[in-house]
Order: structure tokens, then sequence, then C-alpha cells
């Protein structure tokens, strides 16, 4: 993720810190359609044969990604969900590094991550291709590229898929242009992260399930400490970059913000200003939080703050392993609901199946493989009752598990082609005027909606 600047899309070259450290909205505006490659044409599945045919000896996987450092690690990742594989399905998972230039940013990335595939030559073309929340707006790019197959007729016939089985409304993630060219492989959402210590040392009462904002603003008075003496200070409440996400806000208190179709975000429904005042009396009223400040600090910075008690909690869209583990004393708890029981949620890997794919039936068969394998893996299952999460490779602790089962049952997530690269802009016209005191939400927001509208129109 790259902060909000003066301007109204994100410039900062791609690093691997920047898209992992806010997991919840990634700043990627997908390039033009004319700067696609014509869309190949989709194969149509076999007919009349057995469903995910196994082949007769281990064939190899090879998983497209690009070929930038910051992708890197996901080689490591499917090598070690290659344990998980159940022997039937008889294949050995890889990754393929795709050529996208060696200096890109997030602006140019889904685009030329489209083109290169579309490019590629037959022999080098791979039996399936990997998105996620990095570089979600990649899955728009690469639908709008005709790259990916529609997935869609194809799992009609798979006795293995069914749609029910996903949490919520999970498989929209894989959906983009109206189709549905991806499947989910795990899961996130959004999550209070708290340090036990300052609990502890403020005689407070952990995070319980299913509480609401007054029960957490209780709390987090008791745990908002001026400094003295030897004592530093110590917020209760982190408010700031993606802590809390708007859109976490505004549908808990019946807003849509962002339109189904994904064409339209609007800032003054009711319900947005309303949230947007909640976090103001966190500030002024019962001082908990402080103001966001001018300087966007990173996610990343956050935690460790969180670590340092700077902060008694913030929040996070959590998924895959425990790496805030590092502190002992972190651990992560059900955000608070409002009118609405909901919170945010995203898919932390997407798989594809190229349109040129070589073998249609082998990448099927090796989705399938990774689909079923992931409800013990690193990867927190996609499907409902699945696994129990804390025999999973993630490491979470049991209230860790607990918290976020919890919280998957209450996710909403956004299709794959969702206009996410207008958040930077919604922070910096909308939000943080707002909670800095420079504006009043009604009228913040009827400012910053030109340009919201604008940009939108220009990525379409």
């Amino acid at each position: 993720m790259v902060a909000a600047d003066n301007s109204a899309v994100p410039k900062s070259p791609v690093s691997r810190r920047g898209f992992l450290a806010a997991l919840a909205i990634v700043p990627l505006l997908a390039a033009c359609r004319s700067q696609f490659p014509e869309a190949p044409k989709v194969a149509s599945a076999p007919v009349g044969s057995p469903a995910t045919p196994t082949p007769a000896e281990p064939r190899k996987v090879r998983i497209g990604r690009p070929e930038l450092d910051l992708f890197a690690f996901w080689s490591t990742r499917f090598s070690n969900l290659n344990n998980r594989l159940s022997p039937e399905r008889n294949v050995k998972l890889t990754t393929l590094g795709i050529d996208v230039g060696s200096s890109m940013t997030t602006v140019e990335l889904p685009g030329a991550y489209a083109r290169a595939i579309g490019n590629l030559p037959e022999a080098e073309v791979p039996d399936l291709i990997m998105s996620g929340p990095e570089e979600i707006s990649v899955l728009r790019a690469l639908a709008k590229a005709g790259v990916l197959h529609d997935l869609g007729p194809i799992l009609k016939n798979e006795r293995w898929f069914k749609e029910s089985d996903f949490h919520g409304n999970a498989l929209r993630t894989g959906s983009a242009q109206g189709k549905q060219v991806a499947l989910p492989l795990a899961l996130g959402a959004e999550v209070i992260l708290f340090n036990q210590a300052s609990f502890t040392e403020a005689n407070v009462e952990l995070p319980r399930a299913a509480w609401d904002w007054t029960a957490f603003t209780s709390a987090a008075k008791s745990l908002t400490r001026a400094a003295g003496g030897d004592r530093p200070a110590r917020w209760g409440f982190n408010i700031g970059r993606f802590s809390p996400t708007l859109a976490t806000m505004a549908w808990q208190h019946g807003a849509e913000l962002i339109s189904e179709d994904g064409r339209q975000v609007r800032l003054d429904e009711p319900g947005t200003l309303r949230a947007v005042e909640l976090l103001l009396d966190l500030i002024n009223t019962h001082k908990i939080a402080p103001p966001p400040p001018d300087q966007a600090t990173p996610p990343f910075s956050t935690v460790q703050r969180i670590g340092r008690q700077e902060f008694a909690m913030g929040s996070m869209v959590a998924g895959g392993a425990v790496w805030w583990r590092n502190n002992t004393n972190l651990l992560i708890a059900e955000m608070p609901t409002a009118e609405k029981k909901v919170v945010f949620g995203n898919a932390s890997l997407l798989i594809g199946i190229p349109t040129r794919a070589p073998d249609l039936a082998h990448s099927l068969n090796a989705l399938r493989a990774m689909f079923d394998a992931s409800a013990d893996s690193m990867f927190l299952p996609p499907r409902k009752g699945a696994t129990d999460i804390r025999k999973t490779d993630t490491l979470m602790a049991e209230s860790d598990a607990s918290a976020f089962a919890a919280t998957l049952s209450m996710a909403r997530f956004l299709p794959g082609d969702a206009p996410l690269h207008v958040y930077p802009l919604i922070e910096q016209e909308f939000l943080f005027p707002v909670l800095r005191g420079q504006r009043r939400p009604a009228e913040a927001a009827r400012a910053a909606q030109g340009a919201i509208d604008e940009l939108l129109k220009r990525s379409d």
C-alpha cells in the first residue's frame, strides 16, 4: 500500500512492505482497455469427460506470478502447500515468473501483467495464474484483457465445487467484468489487534465476543492514560490508515459506499456520515484516540506502536499466518459492531486459469487440489466448516482462531473489479480532513465527491 499524497492516483514503486501492510485496500489502477491485447478465444470445458480427471503420474503445475521481488515469497508458500496436496490429485506446484518490467509502479502493474500474460509464447503459458489483495485490481485488468477463463460454466460440471460452501459472498472476490475469473483460496477479514499487556496493566477485561462500540469505547477509555513519571502515554485506540476501514464503518451503519456494479462510490449516504461522526466522537468526545497525523503512518508502523503500547488497540485485515505474533502480547479480537453485524473481508490469494492454458483438464485438477488443501494449510479456508482454524499452519492461538471464525461469519466481500484504487483519494479528500477537524462530514463529502467521480470516470 502506498500512502495518499496530493495526487489523485498513487505513483509509488511497488514494494512488498507497501502492499502487504494494508490488505484491506490497494490503490492499483487498471490500465485502459485499449492498452490490453485482444482477448483470446476461451476454450470450452471438455464435454462428456470425467470431472477433474487425475493424471496417471505426477505432473508439475506452473503458477504464473509477476517477476518482481514483491511476489517471490509465493514460491515458498506454494512449495509448502505441496505437503498438503492429496496424493490422489498427482500434481506438484511450482511458480513461473512472468516478466512485467524491472521498474514497475502500482499504476502500471495491472496492465503490464495482463499484457505479459497475453504475449507469452505458447510453450511458456502457465497452468494457473495468481492474483491477490496485494494486486487486487490486477484481476480487473486480467478480466478486461481476456487472459483468464470464465470459470462459471466450467465449474458447473465439477462435483467438488459448490457456491454455497463459501463464507458469505467470498466467491465475489474472484469475479470481474461480470465473470468468475478466479477462485479465492484464502480469506481475510477486519479484526481488532490488541496488546494484552495493556489490558493487564490497566486491569481491563480482555475483548469479549460480539461486543458493540459502546463496550469497546468503555474499554478504550480505561486503557487510555496520560504520561506521568516514567510511564509513557497510551491511547486506547488507533485511528489512521485503514484502522478502521471506512467500508466496515459505513456498512455497519447501513450505507453501501460502493455500488454493486463498482461504478459508483457515494460519500454522502447517511450511514457513512454517521460512521464518521462515531469516529469523531472517539477522538473529540471520548478522547481515546488522536486525530490521524498529517503524514500518513504505514500500517506496519501502527502494529509496532501497539506492540510498544503507544496504542492499546487498532484494527487490521488479518488472514494467513500470524505474522503479528513477533510480539507475544499481540492478539486479535472481533471488530465491534453497530446496527449491522458486518466487517470488511478480502481474499488473500486468488487463482485463475489462463485462456491459453496448455491443458484445461490439468489446470482444473490442480485448482481442485489447491482448493481442497487450503483448509489445512497456511491459507485460511474459503469454505464454511472446512477445518478447525486452530489446526492449520497459521499458528493462531485459540482466542485468535475463535475471533477469526466469528469474524469470517460477518465478513462482506467486494468483487475483484471493485474501484479500490480510489481509496487513497477518499482518505485524502474526505475522511482525514473530517477527523482532523478541518471540515464537517457532509461538507467534506460534497467537496470530495467530484474528484472521486472524475477518477472513476478516467479509470473505467
